[in-house]
């Protein structure tokens, strides 16, 4: 009775350790994700005032077309990225 009593101690300690470690986990993930989201949403916010900026440049024949396709495809990366 008391190895069965052992065992059983023994093995709902290894199944909270393995419930700490998922939690520890999924908390990182998370964290790391919401890091993640707020970092490409300050990056799409400058690189739409850069869109802006390279448009009216464009428009004011100061820079070439080239250049704002390429920043709208930054931006259009960035706004992917965010889904």
């Amino acid at each position: 009775a008391e190895a069965i009593r052992l065992a059983s101690e023994a093995q709902l300690t290894e199944t909270q350790e393995q419930v700490a470690l998922r939690l520890t986990d999924a908390y990182f993930n998370l964290t790391r994700a919401a890091r993640r989201a707020a970092i490409l949403s300050e990056g799409l916010a400058e690189n739409r005032e850069l869109v802006d900026s390279i448009s009216r440049r464009v428009n004011q024949e100061v820079s070439p077309r080239a250049d704002l396709v390429l920043a709208q495809s930054r931006t259009a990366q960035l706004e992917q990225d965010l889904v």
